[in-house]
């Protein structure tokens, strides 16, 4: 008898609890989503649990901005797949892309498909 297949697990960390209950509606059925409505809770959601891909918006609300929440997970876990999503702040997110902090961006408006293939591209070049 063989194992179960292990279903990845995602973080989604954005300050709009609407787009967190979306992902995991979204994804719940083929991953694992654990969600932060924080930068400060993302990260601490990452100290304790085991995570393999974490999709950032680029705007946390009060803190810390995305690109500099996702270059924390680069420096503390640089394997891990990292996605950076934005409606507004495109060029904020390009940029991310473009230095490093994120693998991939996924633009706003996204659908499940747009989700999947982000998750499937950054891991890819997450390895």
């Amino acid at each position: 008898m063989s194992e179960p297949t292990k279903k990845l697990r995602v973080l989604v960390v954005d300050d709009e609890l609407l787009i967190l209950g979306v992902f995991r509606r979204m994804l719940g059925r083929d991953y694992d989503v654990l969600t932060a409505a924080s930068a400060e809770q993302g990260l601490a959601l990452l100290e304790a649990e085991q995570c393999d891909v974490v999709i950032s918006d680029t705007n946390l609300g009060a803190g810390m901005r995305g690109p500099k929440f996702l270059g924390l997970v680069r420096n503390r876990w640089p394997a891990m797949a990292r996605v950076i999503m934005s409606g507004g702040d495109q060029a904020v997110a390009y940029a991310a892309r473009e230095d490093g902090l994120a693998h991939v961006f996924l633009p706003k408006p996204w659908g499940p498909n747009g989700i999947q293939e982000a998750i499937v591209t950054a891991r890819a070049k997450a390895e």
